[in-house]
């Protein structure tokens, strides 16, 4: 019973941890101090209620409640079942915040969607505190978001009211869909950016744009607080400052399953990295800025910077809320970046993803490659996707973390469909715009029509979740660490001696020659093929690794 107990301790959520359950009707009152005890906590009281069993593929689960409250004041209620004495995966999961009832549902698994927050079972879900009495199941003491909870009163036969009218958000968060502005451009066409670029007339979104914009298959937004009411209750996600008019509400708008907080992505890593003045002047070699670029990537995503996952934690705190020992951690978000190169070290940094900033064209592609290799090169748009997804999915891969591409304004119109559903296909999660800054921007119409047209897509084509293991490919071609396959010359890393700069470019060459034969003899056999960085982990999930001397 004892070693029971423990087991049940580990793995479950709050109201398993007695020996034995609360009873259906039980109710409990605690009373918050904060983990931080010189200030108030950002509420005084947690009522639990224990409701009725339900029978769930012939296992039997229970109903459970807590409101969090302000005195007399309920900020939010959270319902959710869980399967009896077995905790360890919710099944539905809902929110009431004044009058209105949202349940949260993974489109995928039609079971709950829960928000997204790092540890959000352990801080946001009241669990025992660690050496707590219990009365009848019921724990004598408590945590929540960082604060303490002491028992009251504990009371039998409360009744368990039903919530008329609960509205269920089906939501998708394996194929997000967006676009990095919250505004379209006021001309509806492209504006000639030659022999001079031209910039566009961006107005904001409106209520009836954002309908425009879900029914075509736009599911991911960066809204101003004033657009908020837009796309709050509907099956999308959102992001969004804490702080602005009207402002949230702390804790009740954090339960949201479909707001994922402030960071939409981190900005260009890489990019940053390598063409930083500075840094040029002090790398000596390639794997010197793969270094950096792994170590500003940590440094940024741990950061309560803009692009961190500590800066949601941060504006919250600047408007005066109180976390205790809790950090809200937004811990999902990747790099949005044009040197996909260096995606393996930007994922081993830490990041959780990247997008990849697709400018494709094909004659480009394969002038770019003879500029730095003096060869002719005459892959197809076919190959062209397979090359740059490939280098995308093989950063990944490894991490089990997520990428994706994005439509700039200069990619080939004619391209840029079968670049999102040749993404998809490959196992991609995000599909992006870029809006606004002349050249780059894709119009708003043009928006409009390729998510209809992936949306089609992923309509008519099944594919496994991004979230189980990947199915074994064909082949990895793994790079030494330190290295990368850049398409274009990238020979200006500074070293001692004009000689030992020479001899870097030449053995950076080597590789790059090695790779694109073996990308060409991949492309030959038509294989399904990533290409990653050997960095002496186990290269797991291919029928064949071609390892590059």
């Amino acid at each position: 019973m004892i070693f029971r107990s423990i087991l049940i301790l580990l793995l479950c959520s709050w109201s398993t941890f007695a020996a034995i359950e609360p009873s259906s009707g039980t109710a409990a009152h605690y009373v918050v101090s904060s983990g931080m005890t010189d200030y108030n906590a950002p509420f005084s009281d947690v009522d639990v209620l224990y409701g009725p069993l339900e029978k769930v593929n012939r296992a039997t689960a229970r109903w459970e409640q807590f409101t969090i409250r302000n005195s007399t004041n309920p900020l939010c209620t959270v319902r959710f079942l869980v399967p009896q004495n077995s905790h360890h995966k919710i099944l539905r999961y809902q929110v009431l915040i004044n009058t209105n009832a949202t349940e949260y549902r993974d489109v995928n698994t039609g079971t709950a969607l829960l928000p997204d927050w790092d540890q959000f079972e352990h801080y946001f879900l009241p669990q025992p505190a660690r050496a707590t009495a219990f009365m009848e199941g019921v724990p004598r003491s408590c945590t929540l978001l960082g604060h303490f909870l002491s028992l009251h009163t504990n009371v039998h036969g409360a009744a368990w009211q039903q919530w008329p009218n609960v509205k269920i958000l089906d939501l998708n968060r394996e194929v997000l869909v967006g676009t990095g502005r919250n505004a379209k451009d006021a001309e509806g066409h492209r504006l000639p950016q030659k022999p001079e670029k031209h910039e566009y007339t961006y107005v904001e979104f409106k209520a009836d744009d954002y309908r425009t914009m879900i029914d075509a298959g736009i599911n991911l937004f960066l809204v101003a607080p004033p657009q908020e009411k837009w796309v709050r209750d509907e099956p999308v996600f959102y992001l969004r400052p804490p702080d602005g008019a009207p402002a949230l509400s702390f804790p009740a708008d954090i339960y949201r399953a479909n707001y994922l907080g402030f960071t939409m992505f981190m900005d260009e890593p890489a990019v940053l990295t390598v063409f930083d003045s500075k840094v040029q002047h002090v790398a000596r070699s390639y794997d010197d800025m793969a270094q950096l670029v792994e170590m500003r990537t940590q440094a940024t995503y741990l950061a309560a910077h803009p692009y961190g996952e500590r800066c949601l934690e941060n504006m919250f705190k600047n408007m005066g809320v109180n976390f205790g020992d809790m950090n809200l951690l937004q811990a999902d978000f990747p790099a949005w970046e044009t040197r996909l190169e260096y995606g393996f070290y930007e994922m081993r940094g830490g990041c959780n993803g990247i997008v990849h900033e697709g400018r494709y064209n094909v004659d480009s592609f394969n002038n770019e490659l003879k500029t730095a290799t003096g060869k002719n090169w005459n892959f197809s748009a076919d190959a062209l996707f397979k090359i740059h997804f490939a280098l995308l999915r093989g950063a990944a891969a490894p991490f089990h973390k997520f990428w994706g591409t994005s439509i700039y304004g200069q990619c080939d119109p004619m391209l840029a469909p079968t670049a999102l559903t040749t993404a998809y296909d490959m196992g991609a999660r995000y599909f992006w715009f870029w809006t606004s800054d002349h050249d780059h921007h894709v119009p708003w119409p043009e928006q409009l029509a390729l998510s209809r047209t992936l949306k089609e897509h992923v309509s008519q084509h099944t594919r496994q979740s991004i979230y189980k293991r990947s199915p074994t490919r064909d082949v990895a071609i793994a790079l030494p660490d330190g290295l990368c396959f850049p398409f274009d010359r990238f020979d200006w890393v500074e070293a001692p001696t004009p000689q030992l700069k020479a001899n870097q470019f030449a053995h950076l060459q080597a590789v790059r020659l090695h790779t694109l034969a073996a990308i060409n003899q991949c492309l030959k056999r038509h294989e399904d093929f990533d290409i990653t960085i050997d960095d002496g982990r186990r290269i797991d999930g291919y029928r064949r690794v071609i390892r590059i001397k």
